[in-house]
């Protein structure tokens, strides 16, 4: 059914429904009084129903219900918030319409209270059913997947489904006339399962309620919207969509339902039984109350109450007299009936957009309604009463077609067809052309009689000039097609074209009927098929348009990079193939290449720069839009790190008070404007754990952006290098002062010794001649120890200024340690615990033993100083490899392979200025008079002579640990030496040259000599030396020389001199060191050497040791 007044020609088939009535009644009269005895038959079994429906019943529910009701409480309903009339949401949020009215009545007579609850959308109202959030569900077409979460009630009303299209949106006549067009259907509605089922190629388009389907509809969105006929006409009405219009053929008529839990089944049969409580006219009222009309079931002709009444009177044998009156009154008030209806639907025709008339056989007008004046520009009046008027307004060309239709649908062959159809042109009123499209349909009265025909007549203008439009557009579209520059196609969903233009042939190669035969995976490079395929799957899936890139092979081979935008092609809901848009884009490819690789070059500059840049904004968020791989790493973060807008301080500057400080600063400076500001110098950039850098960097506005570029270059190396140039030039300084002081020392200890030899020296031969018991031999015994002390001094002079002469031998620092051990147990005293701990497998040093003792000696009794109230000491040695960072750090060491000697001790420990003095000479923190402040300073110097090195590492309070380090060698450890404890003098008679420009020393040469019984000769210098060898005709057995002479050196003479007496053997002396017969103060190999000052035995000693070395 369609509803009255609301569009299409289903309207004029209600406003005559009246006369089918009238036919029914003319029927009743024939037969009626053959029924009447068959009637009295039946009435004493019908007489009870009658009385049951007209008495009161008891309470409808059972006990079980009742209590169900008392113990659930009020039963909660979702409505559907937009299905007008049936059930929806008034502005209030109060639930309105046909289910809640016979929801109310059904309440009252059951006393069962239900209860509305609201949801945005019927998509909700169904989510919600599923969870269980609510009892019951009005309105509901039944499906299966509902079945699984509802138990359905009887249907209680039943309700068409009509298409809803634009009045200028073509002329759909079918549901299958929208396979190629866009049908809206409101999604999770139950008919759209059927409509999938029945009509796939259908392309769907789900819209989320009724309203916005039918606004898509009046805005062209979609071609049109299935909906029921009530719920579709009242939305039409409410919002004023005029330019929407209903196609009278009914698409589907679907039974309603209540749908409750599935786990409340009593439910189900309380709302059942509601249902079934519902009178006729209870039912009736609320339909005709929202639509004017009884959707909930068929009419009849005449209700079962009126037939139970004439049961009843045929059963009191009622006077047929008296039936014919109650016929009579039956067709009076049908008759009404049918005149009231006519007046609702005549009423109701007068508001639709279409224009209807009935044209009768004499071809006079019986009904026009009001839009023809909307159409044609002439009143309904205007036709009532110039019937001719209808025929006049055809346009005098397509006025033949018009008379030819009428007369073969009023007088002619097509009389009784069902369906006529025209479409002409009118002249309106005001002169305007209009085309019309006309459907009409014959009227028949109740006994058969033709009546004539009732048209239904729409303004069919726009539709006409869309198509009009539509095929200009054509047009125009096969010439773009023909003449695009771009390549235009089409291929079925196999790959096969099914069209190319001219651009495709020109770019291909390929003519057209070429590439009709073809698929398109011939002409695709072959590592784009698979993309390709791909790609149309997902579309096929998805929709819409793609644009991609690929490339193609023409037909002469080279390649053709193209930029491809598809589109699936439907035929109505199904896809049938693409069109594709192509362009050749070998320039623009080119175009990118070359921007691709002039990126990648300034990129690889960029990055490769010795100084970070980046783009950047400072308001005052710091944003960064570019930087380089150097930028972050200067700064030690990530680039993730500095993703975030504002993240670069945190992330940069870890101890908070100095970020805030450098944050305000540049801001600060950046704000000035002030480029020269916009400079920061040598700034610390610390992390927990690892040592601190340093950066400066430099911030240049960009004009015309809000924008800064930022660069940032590390000075840690410059920092380091001034700070390491300061700390070399504190060393140079240092180095030079201890060089300088060690110049000057052993320049006074060569002086000093030549003294002290002779001092020694005579004091010795005094007291050979003294007897035992003279008084004064204890005075020069007294002498030769202060001599002695002088001499110990003078060594270490020398030892501190490295120009002591020394005799390096391998040996194992171990067994050295080993041989001191109880020596050193008696110098640090009771109080003091002494420990060692030898490494197994130390490796050899090659080193002067005698001086490495006094090292162990020295350093021991710093460490007893150093513990008065006693404590630990602590001698171990070990195998180091002194490695390139260490070296770095110790720009003094060479890397390699060491021996660790270390000693340390628990004492009071040393300050950092202290440190930095304890290698000085004459520097001592001892009590005056206690110390000669060259202990630590003479230690140093051997270490040095011996191409080592020492470190000290001391705290106040914790002790001092010193660690030298000796290069280790290969080779086995030498004999510890002998005693030098002296026996007896050892004598000789050979001749012994002496040479020494020391007068007072050589004449004491001569005397000590001459008493050993040598014959000795003396010369003061060199050249006197060789002039006295050279006129000796004699053997002369030993030439003793000093070193250090005026003229021609020791070394020199001996060297001249045995050239011409190669049987001389040469025995060389000096208080003081030079490079004659040393190098870096180590002895020459097979050089014999006495240092100054020397004793007589000692003498004594070596000179036969020269002279018998064989």
């Amino acid at each position: 059914m369609v509803i009255p007044g609301i569009g299409g020609s289903g309207l004029t088939e209600q406003l005559f429904e009246g006369h089918e009535e009238l036919s029914r009644m003319s029927i009743l009269r024939c037969f009626l009084p053959k029924l009447l005895l068959i009637g009295l038959l039946f009435s004493v079994a019908i007489f009870p129903l009658v009385e049951q429906e007209a008495g009161t019943a008891a309470d409808p529910l059972t006990p079980e219900e009742r209590a169900f009701v008392a113990a659930h409480g009020p039963i909660r309903y979702a409505p559907d918030p937009l299905f007008p009339p049936f059930e929806f949401l008034d502005p209030s949020g109060v639930a309105r319409g046909i289910t809640p009215d016979l929801l109310t009545i059904m309440g009252k007579k059951l006393g069962v209270e239900f209860q509305a609850v609201a949801y945005p959308t019927w998509s909700d109202v169904l989510e919600a059913g599923k969870r269980g959030e609510v009892d019951l569900l009005g309105t509901l077409t039944r499906t299966p997947e509902r079945e699984g979460f509802l138990l359905f009630s009887r249907p209680y009303l039943s309700v068409p489904y009509v298409l809803f299209v634009r009045q200028d949106g073509g002329d759909p006549k079918t549901i299958e006339d929208m396979v190629s067009r866009r049908l809206g259907v409101v999604r999770n509605y139950g008919i759209n399962s059927w409509l999938s089922a029945e009509h796939p190629k259908i392309h769907l388009v789900a819209v989320e309620d009724s309203a916005t389907g039918l606004t898509m509809v009046a805005t062209g969105q979609l071609d049109a919207l299935l909906e029921t006929l009530p719920v579709g006409a009242y939305i039409v009405r409410e919002k004023s969509l005029t330019n929407v219009r209903i196609v009278p053929r009914h698409i589907y008529t679907l039974p309603q339902h209540f749908g409750v839990r599935k786990d409340e089944p009593l439910l189900l049969s309380i709302v059942q039984k509601g249902l079934d409580s519902l009178t006729e006219t209870e039912h009736s009222e609320v339909f005709v109350r929202w639509t004017g009309q009884d959707f909930s079931r068929p009419p009849s002709a005449i209700s079962p109450l009126v037939w139970n009444a004439l049961l009843i009177l045929i059963a009191a044998a009622v006077l047929s007299g008296i039936w014919i009156v109650a016929l009579r009154r039956s067709v009076r008030r049908a008759t009404q009936s049918l005149r009231e209806n006519e007046e609702k639907f005549r009423t109701v025709a007068d508001y639709t957009h279409d224009w209807e008339y009935w044209i009768l056989p004499d071809r006079s007008i019986r009904y026009t309604s009001p839009s023809c004046e909307q159409i044609t520009g002439y009143s309904a009046e205007d036709y009532a009463r110039d019937s001719g008027l209808l025929f006049r307004i055809v346009d005098p060309e397509d006025r033949p077609r018009f008379d030819e239709h009428i007369c073969d649908y009023l007088d002619g062959a097509k009389r009784g067809d069902a369906i006529g159809e025209i479409e002409f042109r009118i002249v309106r009123s005001d002169g305007e052309v209009r085309w019309i499209g006309h459907v009409c349909r014959p009227v028949f009265g109740a006994d058969g009689t033709f009546q004539g025909r009732r048209g239904s007549n729409r303004d069919t203008t726009n539709r006409k000039q869309s198509e009009e439009d539509l095929r200009e557009s054509e047009e125009r579209y096969q010439e773009l097609f023909e003449n695009a520059n771009d390549i235009i196609f089409t291929n079925d969903l196999t790959g096969n074209f099914t069209s190319i233009n001219k651009a495709a042939e020109r770019v291909t190669g390929y003519t057209r009927d070429e590439a009709l035969k073809m698929n398109i995976d011939s002409v695709l490079a072959p590592e784009y098929v698979d993309v390709a395929r791909q790609m149309l799957s997902h579309k096929i899936q998805e929709g819409g348009q793609t644009r991609y890139d690929l490339e193609i092979v023409s037909k002469d081979g080279h390649r053709v990079p193209l930029e491809i935008s598809t589109r699936i092609i439907y035929r109505g809901a199904s896809p049938v193939g693409v069109q594709g848009i192509a362009r050749d884009i070998t320039e623009r490819k080119r175009a990118e290449e070359a921007l691709r690789e002039s990126e990648a070059f300034m990129y690889t500059i960029m990055d490769n720069l010795p100084i970070g840049i980046a783009v950047n904004s400072v308001d005052p968020a710091v944003k960064f839009i570019y930087m380089n791989d150097n930028f972050p790493r200067f700064y030690r973060v990530t680039r993730e790190a500095l993703a975030d807008p504002d993240s670069f301080w945190d992330a940069v500057y870890e101890e908070p008070e100095f970020r805030e400080e450098i944050k305000k600063r540049v801001l600060d400076d950046c704000a000035s404007g002030n480029p020269e500001r916009m400079y920061w110098v040598d700034v610390p950039i610390t992390r927990t754990g690892s040592e601190t850098t340093f950066i400066s960097a430099m911030n240049t506005p960009i004009p015309g952006k809000q924008l800064m570029l930022s660069s940032v270059w590390d000075v840690t190396d410059r920092k380091r290098s001034e700070e390491e140039k300061e700390r070399l030039q504190s060393q140079l300084h240092q180095a030079m002062k201890m060089e300088a002081v060690g110049r000057l020392a052993g320049g006074v200890a060569h002086d000093f010794n030549n003294l002290l030899t002779a001092i020694i020296g005579n004091i010795t031969l005094a007291l050979m001649k003294l007897s035992p018991s003279d008084p004064a031999g204890g005075l020069l015994a007294e002498a030769n120890k202060a001599a002695e002390r002088s001499a110990t001094l003078t060594q270490q002079l020398l030892a501190f200024s490295r120009k002591q002469i020394i005799e390096p031998k391998i040996l194992d620092l171990n067994e050295l340690i080993s041989g001191l051990h109880t020596m050193l147990v008696r110098l640090i005293g009771e109080n003091i615990e002494l420990k060692t701990i030898p490494e197994e497998g130390l490796g050899m040093v090659k080193v002067d033993r005698g001086q490495f003792e006094q090292i162990l000696v020295n350093l021991a009794v710093n460490a007893r100083d150093a513990m008065p109230e006693g404590g630990k000491l602590l001698i171990e040695t070990a195998n180091v490899a002194l490695d390139e960072e260490y070296c770095a750090r110790h720009p003094y060491v060479r890397p390699g392979r060491f021996v660790m000697l270390a000693v340390s001790d628990t004492g009071h420990g040393m300050s950092e200025e202290v440190k930095k003095q304890i290698f000085e000479p004459f520097f001592t923190t001892k009590p005056k008079g206690t110390g000669t402040g060259l202990g630590l300073a003479t230690i140093y110097g051997v270490v040095k002579q011996s191409d080592g090195s020492i470190e000290v590492y001391s705290e106040v309070g914790k002790g001092t640990s010193f660690k030298i380090y000796l290069p280790r060698v290969e080779g086995e450890a030498a004999r510890s030496r002998e005693s030098d404890l002296p026996t007896e003098l050892m004598v000789g008679s050979e001749t012994v040259l002496i040479v020494e420009d020391e007068e007072i020393v050589r004449n004491l040469c001569v005397q000590i000599l001459e008493r050993l019984g040598y014959r000795v000769m003396q010369a003061s210098n060199g050249d006197e030396a060789l002039a006295l060898a050279m006129g000796y005709r004699e053997r002369i057995d030993l030439l003793f020389t000093d070193v250090v002479m005026l003229g021609m050196n020791g070394r020199e003479l001996a060297d001249r001199l045995t050239r011409i007496r190669p049987e001389t053997r040469v025995l060389f002396t000096s208080g003081y060191t030079d490079d004659a017969i040393v190098h870096h103060g180590v002895l020459d190999e097979g050089v014999s050497f006495i240092g100054k000052p020397y004793s007589l035995s000692g003498l004594a000693r070596k000179i036969r040791e020269v002279l018998d070395k064989v």
